[in-house]
């Protein structure tokens, strides 16, 4: 990976003496505010803020994990991407986004709607499967706008579309991005298609939700797509241990995990074990203002009520990916992650065939395979949950501005 300078002496530091130690995570991001605002107001040069893209299908973990990209003072989001093909319905999820960028007071960046069609890459949207029901919808449309009511953003969103507004984003960035993949690869694998160059020569490192490189004989799956029997539509996690964002369209995925491109996998294992609970406000710290502690206090009471399930059942699914993207970003890409108690390096190739054929596919469709010819990748195996906890809601409250 390409080295990156994102923090000043001073930030580095601080951050530095704080990994792997829980307690001092909050205090860690607020040393970063304060020597960013101080560098401001005696002139010297400020952090280098390392230039990030999200790519998002805005449910509601994706809106609290973009809650907490925006928070980071150590990374600047420079382009959202919402997809057509996630957990909410397109015109929600930009608006939701463009709330967020309004609250954080981050209200010029350019949020941007899929195309319906990305023919040469996806397939959910061109197979009717009443993926995901509607009726799940409403809480998810709605979180940002009746039950966690944040400004509505005046702006309009980018004239451009998702992969073109990725596009131009990478063309126009004097230094290689991360890309915080929240969703399917859908945008994605359409801009690769189109620049494959652009692609190789600006995105530094992929941080992806979701996914875990599996051996063979692991456990099968009867399932394959579109998955939805009569007036049935799916409405949880796949079957098998298939991840949601490979499973939604496992054709992009094959098409960017292929390519070769610097990969963080944000395994199912690690995002399981961080686990909701209603009375995470402790994790809110005393110090933090009103505003912030008022907003993170909604967010924890009114998730299980919009998402519609209880809380045994919710994960801190995006969150995770993007505390555990911000950590390595800190660190120049390195595996120096305080939430990742457990890192392991793989290779990988998608299985694209359904069949029971044990020695091919064997029920194993859109799983990722140990493969000797893939992609090598990295993967977080397991989380320090309170590890997370304690960044998550300390980097809210912290990085408000």
């Amino acid at each position: 990976m390409l080295a990156l300078a994102v923090l000043a002496t001073g930030a580095a530091d601080a951050l530095g003496s704080c990994m792997g130690t829980e307690g001092c995570a909050e205090s860690s991001l607020l040393q970063v505010l304060q020597h960013d605002k101080a560098s401001r107001r005696d002139g010297s040069q400020p952090l280098r803020r390392q230039p990030v893209i999200v790519d998002t299908d805005v449910d509601t973990d994706d809106m609290m994990a973009i809650a907490y990209l925006l928070a980071e003072p150590t990374i600047e989001v420079k382009a959202i991407s919402v997809l057509a093909d996630g957990w909410s319905h397109q015109w929600a999820g930009v608006v939701n986004v463009m709330r967020l960028t309004q609250f954080f007071g981050q209200p010029d960046i350019p949020v941007a709607y899929s195309p319906k069609y990305n023919s040469d890459t996806q397939l959910n949207l061109k197979e009717p499967n009443e993926l995901p029901n509607p009726s799940l919808l409403p809480g998810v449309d709605n979180f940002l706008s009746e039950y966690v009511p944040l400004p509505f953003n005046e702006r309009p969103p980018s004239w451009m579309y998702g992969p073109r507004l990725v596009r131009e984003t990478l063309r126009k960035s004097a230094t290689p991005m991360d890309i915080i993949e929240l969703g399917p690869l859908t945008t994605l694998a359409q801009v690769l298609q189109e620049e494959p160059e652009l692609f190789r020569s600006k995105v530094r490192t992929l941080y992806f939700s979701g996914g875990e490189v599996v051996q063979r004989n692991a456990s099968k799956t009867d399932k394959v797509w579109p998955y939805s029997v009569g007036s049935t539509s799916f409405t949880g996690d796949p079957p098998g241990s298939v991840a949601w964002n490979i499973f939604s369209d496992p054709i992009a995925a094959n098409s960017v995990f292929s390519f070769g491109v610097d990969l963080v996998l944000a395994t199912g294992p690690y995002l399981d074990r961080l686990q909701f609970y209603e009375n995470d406000t402790q994790f809110i710290p005393q110090t933090c203002g009103i505003v912030p502690a008022t907003f993170l206090r909604d967010l924890v009471h009114e998730l299980p009520i919009a998402a519609n399930q209880p809380p045994s059942q919710l994960q801190y699914w995006d969150e995770g990916t993007a505390v555990l993207a911000v950590q390595m970003i800190r660190h120049h890409g390195t595996r120096q992650a305080a939430v990742c108690t457990q890192f392991g390096q793989t290779q990988f190739a998608l299985m694209m065939e359904d069949g029971n054929n044990a020695t091919v596919s064997g029920g194993r469709y859109a799983r990722l395979l140990e493969n000797r010819f893939g992609q090598p990748a990295l993967q977080c195996l397991q989380a320090n949950e309170t590890e997370f906890k304690l960044v998550f809601y300390g980097g809210i409250c912290g990085g408000f501005h």
